[in-house]
């Protein structure tokens, strides 16, 4: 949702992200994780 996608946003902006470099942050609600597409809206 845009609301999840605002949060990942407002977390990298954060001083808690300041150890993550060089990689992708998925926003697919876990889709990506068990290796799925996220369904088509």
């Amino acid at each position: 949702t845009l609301d999840d996608v605002g949060r990942a946003g407002l977390y990298l902006l954060s001083d808690l992200s300041a150890g993550v470099t060089g990689e992708i942050l998925y926003v697919d609600g876990g889709y990506n994780v068990i290796g799925m597409a996220a369904p088509p809206r």
